[in-house]
Parts: structure tokens; C-alpha cells; sequence
């Protein structure tokens, strides 16, 4: 789903939020990664919702620290993360990004998702097999009809 990017900002954020650790990076508008910020699990199911929300957060501010930047600079942050792959789970992980960086448009997935169109270019069509802390095998055929087991 695309997000609008309000123009007057200059970082974008993805975060990789799993069962053991939790990164974050910031881009710069020609996509160099400018910061990098690393926390504990943010998996909700291993640690609870306030820990897992304290260690987005905690990923976030290291990674605008290490980019010498602040919550005003980010245009929008895309979450790849276990734990929510229900609608539900990804509602709650969105009113968390409304507390961590009001405003800020987010982009929730599956971090199954996430693996898959970083090994795809974005195009969703194929499968991919996670294996961590937890495991997952999370697929898409031409169609666009999924199936998942695991995770």
C-alpha cells in the first residue's frame, strides 16, 4: 500500500522487528542509509506489548541518533515484523507508531513479507522460508493469493 510523504521531511525509516533483536536504519531521500539503530525483541508474543513498543521505540531513536537527525526529519517508516500477521496485531503495532512518531505514515508487514520482496524487487510472487528465533514459510502466487504456515 503506498503512503503519502509529506515534502518537507528528509528520512525514511525501515525497521526489522523479530523474536531476538530488533534494527532499525534511516535513508536519506537518494536512499543511502545515513543511521542504524538496534534494540531488543519487538516480537509482542516473546516479550509482551510494552516491551516489544519500548524496543521499536529504543531501535528508532538509536538510528535517528545515529543519523544525527530527530523524529521532525522522518517522511515515513516501513516495519517488517514477526508477530503480525493478523490485522489486529498490525492495528495495535500502528497505534504504537502513533505514540513512538505521531504523524509519521507507517507501512506494517509481516517480516515473511518483507524478506520476500527484498528478494524480489517489491514484486510479490514467490516464496520465502524464515527461519530465527521463530520460522515461517510465507508464499504468493501470480494472482496474489497468499498462504503462510508457521509463524
Amino acid at each position: 500500500m503506498p503512503i503519502s510523504v509529506p515534502h518537507h521531511t528528509s528520512l525514511f525509516l525501515g525497521l526489522d522487528g523479530g523474536g531476538t533483536k530488533t534494527r532499525c536504519v534511516a535513508l536519506n531521500a537518494d536512499a543511502k542509509v545515513v543511521g542504524q539503530g538496534h534494540s531488543a525483541s519487538s516480537n509482542r508474543n516473546s516479550v509482551g506489548d510494552a516491551t516489544a513498543q519500548a524496543n521499536v521505540a529504543a531501535a528508532i531513536a538509536d538510528a535517528l541518533a545515529d543519523a544525527h537527525a530527530t523524529k521532525a526529519h522522518v517522511a515515513a517508516v516501513c516495519l517488517g515484523m514477526s508477530g503480525v500477521g493478523r490485522p489486529a496485531d498490525r492495528a495495535l503495532v500502528a497505534g504504537w507508531m502513533d505514540a513512538i512518531l505521531p504523524g509519521v505514515p507507517a507501512a506494517i508487514y509481516n517480516d515473511a513479507i518483507i524478506a520476500l520482496a527484498s528478494g524480489t524487487r517489491g514484486q510479490l510472487f514467490g516464496i520465502v522460508i524464515v527461519s530465527g528465533t521463530g520460522m515461517i514459510v510465507y508464499g504468493f502466487d501470480h494472482n496474489g493469493c497468499e498462504a503462510r504456515t508457521g509463524g
